[in-house]
């Protein structure tokens, strides 16, 4: 019942007729004195594992805000130039296509006059308002109509006085409908009155354009001019995010997965659609998820919400010109180009473009094209595969990075836009621009480039930078490893042991990426001369290494290459200040806005974020709305932890590990720790210099708050030692300098005494977690460190007081500063257990029953005759039970002669006028016998002859291997003899009885058995299997 959910557990305690209180089965006399819930102060009275957290209604909050133009409009009917024709002639004219007529009426006079001729029939009509109209004079008649390609016979009712209103389409109510100017000279007639109206009754030129092109709707200019913006909010969904980011299993370091078949598609499509430019780099295709892929036209909504960026750039001078300056930008370089050609069917697509204004980049604006934008229940990446996952890990990128003394970092320039996308595809990246202009239809372009928000442009950009580093690797190896492994997207970050090896590689890459026309720029380095090569490049940018105050944003972290440092990204640009200076309690949202905003990718700052991690923890505990403050007992733990924030603005780390690529020894310690708050790890470098000195630096640390659901210390404790190995291991696989030997510590002696017995000795979760470990440990590597040595502690409680650079969370323990004899020793527990809850119950089955004690009593029987029938009926019945617990529980219903024609129902028992309801009249019931096959009686038999031969000749006695081996089916041969002369090991029942048997002289079993005098002299329709053989024979 623990692994269903809680609707899970409900239906399964209502079906077993369980007790809701205590869980146990609900008998007549139950009485369940069992307290309440009391899980979270719940005062209902079910069990703990019922207990379920009412949900609050799912809140969406849906605003609808519409932009029209209240101008005077006109509204068109269904009206279609025809030709009506007949005996005498044809009439050009007009038709009213009606959808809520039921009949077709014309003209009288213009039947008439085309000669239509029919019988007489008069018509009622009835219209709006209960108006009606006697027609006596209708006649029904049959007439040709003749459409733009094609010609129909129409069947019709005359009419006097149609009078229906005249309409004209000229280019002016066309004006406004660009999205019908292909067809314009279609839908354009002079004003015409109608004189034919066609009714359901030749539906068939309704509901197609069987006659030809007509326009019908309003004409006003709001008709593509309406603007909805729509803002939909469920908190429902950002309740579920979160929660899934508190869950014990999401650790955030896994390995990548195997690729699935979506991304080996992509890398095929890759591999065969990308090509190599002659001076212009590569040039691909977009991933398609179907090779014949059908995209509707979109254009409408692409031209609204061209509407809606114009009217906020006519806001907002400064904007309108910074993006005006984008888009030509686009246009001037090649990005960007006319779409003078034909649309491709099904593969045209119209991007709709934003602005994005970066935060901390006053100013700068980014157009993005919007592939995500739906319409008509699609998206251009609905229809794009992601790609396969080529990115290198940021952990893995930023490790490398702070292995050696010389840092070098530089970005690709517009790496997106520097690769190309063929022709057949460009028409799926078309948007609409008019400049500066706001009447008439805007310009179609399209891009040439692949975009940001496509959701396959990162692997496409991906797959280009690494092919092209490939195709250089043999002449320099060095620099494609660099382009490989040292890249995140557009990043470039690598570290180098001497100045000359920088220069090298860094002038090499930069080579081999102008190959793929990518651009290097914004090059900077802790060494002057490191990047001396590119001092003449007018893309780098002037780098002071005088002045301390210079830093580098690097992967969300600051670097200082003066002081050659890492610092944090406080980006708290968009939470009142009111809120980070501690001046006002924040709301449940405003503190999730200030806790997501730190950034710190390697968990060096795990002691003072996890602290915030718990409060928003306690935040959902407590049911907070959104835009409620915290409780009172929330709020003082806050200001402590905005106190404790601001520590981190004054602390700086090394970016390189001391001595670690010139030491003669390197190893990794890992330390785990948790508590009722936290469980976290913490991996350090500890390397031994050529003078036998021990340094000691943090690499990376990894801090979670316990789950929501309640678990114990130990578990905590082996989960802390779950994400040790795991980051230990991520550790180990993306430094490129390997440590000699590895160590584990962990204050939890229980979890030590887990490690060490294995797997197999514990229940799933604990078994699980133990097994994982031994992937990427050993056991012998695993060992004890007191509390108070343990620095994984510090991120599983309260902030450490006096949290700066020189504390040990960043110099390590100091006993590993010291020689390995020094360091803590384990202290033997002799009474030390592994916890009973968490150990494995293995159930042993015991066979010292033996078969005769399994047997019915044989005192209780006289003859042998009728202790064979109850063994024999037992023997029955036990089958019987097996058969229907391996039968299909078929559902029962309820039969009906409609159902089952051969089911006839039961007549019920009339009562007599004389016979009171009160009184009932039992007759008694014949005894019937039970028939026993004649399978069930030998079986019986042999079972006897087996329990007389274990309880006279055990499996001691010599002739043990000749007696014949007897189970509840079949009896075999057990001796070595036996075995030899036949092939197959078991006798059939026939056989049985062909067997050699050895009975004892005397026995339990009464010598009559053997003789076969248990049935009474004379007596028919008994059987005995002994009844043909002499007394000598069984001797």
């Amino acid at each position: 019942m623990k692994e269903a959910d809680n609707n899970g557990r409900w239906h399964l305690a209502k079906e077993y007729r369980l007790c809701f209180r205590c869980l146990r089965y609900k008998a007549s006399d139950h009485n369940c004195r069992t307290k309440p819930c009391m899980v979270r102060g719940c005062k209902k009275t079910h069990h703990p594992l019922l207990h379920y957290d009412k949900l609050p209604d799912t809140k969406k909050e849906t605003e609808i805000v519409t932009s029209t133009n209240a101008q005077q409009g006109h509204a068109y009917l269904k009206i279609v130039p025809v030709r009506i024709s007949g005996p005498k002639g044809y009439y050009d004219t007009a038709a009213l296509l009606d959808d809520g007529s039921t009949v077709t009426l014309i003209e009288a006079d213009i039947a008439d006059r085309v000669g239509a001729s029919g019988i007489s029939d008069p018509l009622k009509l009835e219209g709006v308002a209960g108006s009606k109209i006697n027609a006596t004079g209708s006649r029904r008649v049959s007439i040709t109509l003749h459409g733009q390609t094609r010609t129909h016979k129409v069947k019709a009712r005359t009419i006097k006085g149609l009078n229906l209103a005249p309409q004209a389409v000229d280019e002016t109510a066309l004006k406004d409908c660009l999205h019908l100017q292909g067809i314009k000279s279609l839908l354009q007639y002079e004003e015409r009155k109608p004189t034919i109206l066609i009714g359901q009754d030749n539906w068939h030129l309704l509901v197609t354009k069987q006659l030809r092109w007509v326009l019908h709707g309003s004409s006003t200019r709001s008709l593509g001019r309406t603007v909805h913006y729509v803002y939909r909010a469920n908190e429902q969904l950002i309740d579920e995010e979160i929660k899934r980011y508190f869950t014990i299993d999401a650790l955030g370091i896994q390995p990548k997965l195997p690729k699935s078949d979506p991304e080996v598609r992509a890398m095929k499509i890759l591999e065969e659609n990308t090509v190599k430019k002659n001076e212009d780099g590569y040039e691909t295709s977009l991933i398609w998820k179907k090779e014949e892929t059908t995209l509707p036209n979109n254009y409408n909504g692409a031209l609204n919400r061209l509407y809606s960026i114009e009217k906020k750039l006519d806001r907002d001078p400064k904007l309108k010109t910074s993006y005006e300056a984008q888009i030509e930008n686009l246009i001037k370089k090649g990005y960007a180009e006319k779409a003078e050609e034909t649309p491709t069917p099904g593969k045209t697509w119209y991007l709709p473009h934003f602005a994005v204004l970066h935060p901390n980049k006053p100013g700068k604006v980014q157009v993005v094209l919007d592939a995500a934008f739906r319409f008509g229940n699609t998206s251009l990446n609905d229809n794009l595969l992601s790609g396969p996952d080529l990115l290198q890990s940021l952990q893995g990128v930023l490790m490398r990075f702070r292995q050696h003394e010389i840092a070098v970092a530089a970005d690709i320039e517009e790496m997106f836009l520097r690769i190309s996308i063929r022709k057949q595809d460009r028409d799926a990246l078309r948007f609409l621009w008019r400049q500066d202009r706001r009447e008439g239809p805007p310009t179609e372009y399209r891009m040439t480039t692949v975009i940001f928000g496509a959701t396959c442009s990162p692997s496409i950009a991906l797959y280009v930078k690494n092919l092209n580093a490939k195709k250089q690797r043999d002449e320099y190896p060095e620099a494609a490893n660099a382009i490989i492994n040292h890249h995140y997207m557009d990043d470039y970050l690598q570290s180098f042991q001497t100045v000359d090896e920088a220069q090298k590689i860094t002038k090499e890459v930069d080579y081999i990426h102008k190959k793929a026309n990518f651009h290097l720029r914004k090059w900077t380095s802790n060494n002057s001369q490191a990047i001396k090569y590119f001092e003449d490049s007018p893309k780098i940018e002037e780098i002071k290494f005088d002045d301390g105050a210079k830093e580098e944003k690097i992967l969300g972290l600051i670097w200082q290459p003066r002081s050659d440092s890492l610092a944090f990204n406080l980006n708290f640009s968009r939470v009142p200040s009111d809120i980070i200076n501690g001046l006002r309690t924040p709301t449940k949202r405003e503190a999730l806005k200030t806790v997501m905003a730190i950034f710190d990718p390697l968990g060096i700052a795990s002691p003072i974020v996890i602290q915030g991690k718990h409060i928003l923890q306690e935040t959902w505990r407590t049911g907070v709305e959104w835009d409620q403050q915290l409780p009172t007992a929330l709020a003082s733990t806050w200001k402590t932890w905005i106190e404790d924030l601001k520590q981190l603005k004054s602390i700086q780390v090394p970016r390189c590990h001391s001595n670690l690529s010139n030491a003669v020894e390197r190893e990794i310690h890992t330390f785990v720790d948790a508590s009722e708050k936290a469980y976290a790890a913490v991996v350090y470098w500890r390397v031994i210099d050529s003078n036998g000195n021990a340094h000691v630096s943090l690499i990376a640390a990894k801090a979670r708050v316990a789950p929501l659901k309640i678990t114990s210390i130990p578990r905590l404790e082996l989960q802390a030692a779950v994400i040790g190995s795991r980051l230990a291991n991520t550790v180990i696989t993306e430094y490129d300098i390997k440590p000699d030997r590895q160590y584990y510590w962990s204050d939890s002696k229980t979890v030590l005494a887990w490690l060490r017995a294995g797997p197999r000795s514990f229940k799933p979760y604990v078994a699980h977690r133990i097994a994982e470990t031994e992937e990427t440990t050993n056991v012998t590597q695993w060992r004890w460190v007191p509390t108070s040595q343990n620095v994984a502690d510090d991120a599983t409680r309260n902030t450490p007081k006096h949290f700066d650079a020189s504390h040990r969370w960043f110099t390590g323990p100091s006993f590993l500063r010291g020689p390995a004899e020094s360091w803590p020793q384990e202290t033997a527990e002799p009474n030390l257990k592994i916890d009973t809850e968490e150990a494995r119950v293995n159930l042993v089955k015991t066979n010292n029953i033996s078969l005769r004690e399994s047997l019915p009593d044989i005192n209780r029987f006289s003859s042998w005759l009728r202790l064979i029938r109850a063994t024999a009926l037992v023997l029955k019945f036990i089958d019987q039970l097996r058969a229907s617990k391996e039968s299909v529980n078929y559902k029962r219903t309820r039969k009906n002669k409609e159902k089952d024609p051969q089911w006839k129902k039961t007549p019920s028992r009339k009562v007599s006028a004389t016979q009171h309801f009160g009184q009932t009249t039992r007759q008694p019931t014949p005894r019937q016998g039970v028939n026993i096959e004649v399978s069930f009686i030998k079986r019986a038999e042999s079972l006897w002859v087996k329990a007389v031969q274990e309880e006279i000749h055990g499996r001691k006695s010599s002739l043990y291997q000749v007696i014949p081996r007897i189970d509840s089916r079949t009896t075999s041969p057990r001796g070595r003899r036996n075995n030899r002369q036949r092939s197959s090991t078991t006798l059939l029942d026939s056989e049985i009885t062909s067997c050699y048997a050895l009975y004892p002289i005397l026995g339990k079993v009464d010598t009559r058995v053997f003789t076969g005098t248990t049935t009474p002299a004379g007596a028919s329709g008994a059987w005995h299997p002994f009844e043909d053989r002499r007394l000598s024979a069984h001797r």
